[in-house]
């Protein structure tokens, strides 16, 4: 009879700097297998085998975060914050025609 996988809950709160919950944060493992989404008030719950990953949270209005998650005794949980894009333009130029 051969060993039974063991899972882990992982569970958290994704939130922008001022701690405002970010619904339909993707959480990606780096191998690109889709682990969970953000909730409409922040939250995320999956389970993942024993084992360590690394966790990509991304939105498209926040930078993208990665973290290391060791899932080997414990169901864990993570409060994850997402910093905000800085949306910069280019030099700008404005002309005037005089008539």
């Amino acid at each position: 009879m051969g060993a039974k996988a063991q899972y882990f809950r992982v569970v958290g709160y994704v939130a922008d700097s001022s701690k405002a919950p970010i619904p339909d944060v993707s959480i990606f493992i780096t191998n690109g297998s889709v682990a969970g989404t953000s909730d409409y008030s922040g939250y995320f719950n999956f389970e993942l085998r024993s084992w360590q990953y690394e966790l990509v949270f991304s939105h498209p209005n926040y930078q993208q975060t990665t973290i290391i998650v060791v899932l080997d005794r414990k169901n864990d949980t993570f409060n994850i914050i997402l910093p905000g894009l800085t949306k910069s333009i280019g030099a700008v130029e404005i002309t005037r025609k005089w008539v």
